[in-house]
């Protein structure tokens, strides 16, 4: 199997790496950027990602700003998974923010409330085994602060939805560790102006594909 695909420049990798807070970029800088098998090699869940919302919370310190995304993932891949999804949003300034960092069960709630779909799990109820067939198919919502209410273009990587993965190594030194990469779903996202004002309304995926990050 092919690691690499000819073309495939750098500076890619690093961008779909979440530009340069990661600790391998000095590795990666050194290597060609992978992309995902044209057919998959390991499992793969089918899913799909709704539009990012923006919703107000109140909370002890006052209203709070949230995004919000809801998904619906469905297992035909021939074999039970363990599914553990995770999100991070990612701004065109190259701010990262894991989905469920610093948000508590009450602020969870106010949100699956607004998301108003009684199949919703939060993100940890949905951590489990994903069983065959679309009768055992889970929805799921993934929420961030809104720690910047003018993202601009912004993306969203869905990682937990395939099995496959890479180890990439850089040709020296010889002993260096290598980085492990995993097929993860890239979902960009544009925000016009002060998110906060949308008021609900969705700011829809502009693009969807496959990475290796």
């Amino acid at each position: 199997m092919a690691l690499f695909r000819s073309g495939a420049l750098v500076m890619g990798l690093v961008v779909c790496a979440g530009l340069a807070c990661s600790p391998c970029v000095g590795i990666r800088a050194a290597l060609a950027a992978p992309e995902p098998e044209v057919i998959p090699i390991r499992w793969e869940v089918r899913a799909t990602f709704s539009p990012i919302r923006v919703v107000t919370v109140e909370t002890p310190a006052g209203p709070a700003a949230y995004y919000y995304m809801t998904y619906t993932a469905q297992n035909n891949s021939g074999q039970d998974v363990l599914f553990a999804p995770t999100f991070d949003m990612v701004t065109d300034s190259g701010q990262i923010v894991r989905s469920g960092k610093g948000i508590n069960a009450d602020t969870t709630k106010a949100v699956m409330a607004a998301a108003n779909n009684a199949e919703l799990q939060d993100q940890i109820a949905i951590i489990g085994p994903l069983l065959q067939g679309e009768e055992n198919a889970k929805s799921g919502i993934a929420i961030w602060t809104a720690e910047d209410l003018r993202p601009g273009e912004f993306t969203v990587y869905a990682a937990g939805f395939s099995g496959e993965s890479v180890t990439v190594k850089p040709p020296a030194p010889k002993d260096a560790e290598g980085v492990v990469l995993r097929k993860t779903r890239s979902l960009t996202y544009k925000a016009i102006g002060d998110a906060s004002k949308l008021r609900g309304e969705p700011i829809a995926i502009t693009e969807d594909r496959w990475v290796m990050r």
